[in-house]
């Protein structure tokens, strides 16, 4: 059997794009793993010439990119459609990419996967033959309860400060609730690998709406906050039907008084975390989500 080329951007553990990988060699699939980051002393003409020798070689039946792509020339792309070998897309943070222009060549795939239902229209119009549904998962390797860690923060929060998001934390901070927040510092972001020994401390974890772009879209944090053990109180978002019922949902300005609550009554925290935290590991890891799509690609590689 032939093997698929797998191009990310990075291999942190943790992070979505290495995580996915690995959902799908646990699935079985045959792969050349080639990490080519955003940053660093390569150009996108060295990124692209490694894709379309990779591609030319003849074990290679088939070529997946994770991530927008957008550090690529369309040239990456030459060697797998001269040698007809399927390119699949696998497009995370899709509504946020597509709408700041990061999501380029799409003539070039043959196969998409979108984490926004609503770009399926959208890549089905230019052109490719197949596209479907992709929901956020996690590695369940990284992402995972530990009863050891005490709970020793009430209310956490990481991510980015947007306008909406600090005007949320000060209302909660004015109305005597704290709040700690991990965030980037000095301009670096939190390892992908460290989120879950920050979360495990917490009891709840909050999420808002919308994305560092300030425009509302698909999260993967919920999915790890749940997976780590953590209760999840989340203003509504695009694809909180993911885990409608395992997840506090609330209006912006119901936050404080449901998490004022929980904090009153703790014992409203372990029914709701426990059947998050059960919901995501069934179904929202990587090796879940990739599972059917792996089976026709082997197919492919034969």
């Amino acid at each position: 059997m032939r093997k698929a080329l797998v191009v990310v951007e990075s291999s942190e553990l943790g992070n979505i794009h290495w995580s996915l990988l690995r959902g799908l060699v646990k699935n079985g699939l045959p792969v050349y793993p080639l990490v080519l980051p955003r940053t660093g002393p390569a150009t996108m003409d060295d990124n692209s010439q490694a894709v379309a020798v990779w591609s030319s070689r003849d074990d290679v039946g088939m070529v997946l990119t994770v991530g927008p792509n957008d550090h690529l020339l369309p040239t990456a792309f030459d060697a797998a459609r001269h040698f007809g070998k399927p390119v699949v897309s696998i497009q995370i943070d899709d509504d946020w990419g597509i709408r700041g222009g990061f999501v380029p060549y799409v003539d070039r795939y043959d196969e998409v996967l979108t984490s926004a239902e609503s770009c399926i229209s959208l890549y089905l119009e230019k052109g490719v033959r197949r596209c479907e549904f992709l929901p956020f998962a996690i590695d369940e390797d990284v992402f995972y309860p530990n009863s050891s860690v005490l709970k020793t923060v009430d209310v956490m929060f990481v991510g980015s400060l947007t306008g909406h998001r600090s005007q949320a934390l000060l209302r909660l901070q004015s109305q005597g609730i704290n709040v700690v927040r991990v965030g980037t510092c000095a301009g670096r972001r939190i390892p992908a690998w460290t989120i879950p020994y920050r979360v495990w401390k917490a009891e709840i974890c909050l999420n808002f709406s919308d994305q560092p772009d300030g425009k509302p879209g698909m999260k993967i944090r919920p999915f790890e906050y749940a997976a780590c053990g953590t209760c999840v109180v989340s203003e509504r978002w695009p694809g909180d039907d993911l885990l409608q019922d395992e997840m506090v949902l609330v209006e912006p300005e119901e936050m404080a008084v449901t998490v004022r609550r929980l904090l009153t009554d703790r014992a409203l925290l372990g029914p709701i975390t426990r059947a998050a935290q059960e919901r995501v590991h069934a179904y929202f890891t990587w090796t879940c989500r990739m599972k059917h799509h792996v089976v026709r690609w082997k197919e492919l590689l034969t």
